[in-house]
């Protein structure tokens, strides 16, 4: 058995995930490849994000990730503080 990591993205109306680096699918939700992590392992994906053509350039606003993980059939796994495990970071349109 195994469990599952995945990030949950916020963004700014309008604004899409369009996929990630390592690339998957990404809608909701979207899956943290490599597998297992191991104690004090840190990982980097690239979010690929869009907005409609229409949008003036300039900022958008802020977005921020959430890192979850699930343990074999779905049990969340138990964190002293879940407030680190979210990124926030400002979205420009160029």
């Amino acid at each position: 058995m195994s469990g599952g990591r995945w990030i949950t993205p916020t963004l700014p109306s309008g604004v899409e995930i369009g996929g990630t680096e390592p690339a998957d699918i990404c809608t909701a939700s979207c899956p943290v490849a490599g597998g297992k992590f191991m104690p004090g392992e840190e990982r980097t994906i690239a979010l690929l994000i869009s907005a409609p053509a229409e949008v003036s350039p300039g900022d958008l606003g802020t977005g921020s990730v959430q890192l979850g993980a699930t343990f074999a059939w779905g049990g969340l796994l138990p964190d002293v503080d879940p407030a680190d495990n979210v990124a926030t970071f400002a979205i420009t349109a160029g």
